[in-house]
């Protein structure tokens, strides 16, 4: 069974990644284009893992 995408939810993209946005649509994904202006910067001693938890939730903080 399809859903209707209307009854769909969107997802925030909290990115001004062309790319992102373009896999998001091939996927048919509903979103929403949110840009956010973190310093992208891994800390000194920060894991790639934590990095990437840190970057989404300062992200997700910004474009709330």
């Amino acid at each position: 069974m399809m859903k209707n995408k209307s009854l769909i939810e969107p997802i925030v993209l909290a990115s001004s990644s062309p790319r992102r946005n373009t896999l998001l649509k091939d996927l048919n994904i509903p979103f929403i284009q949110v840009p956010s202006y973190i310093d992208e910067v891994r800390k000194a001693n920060e894991s790639p893992l934590d990095f990437a938890k840190r970057a989404a939730q300062e992200k997700g903080e910004e474009v709330r």
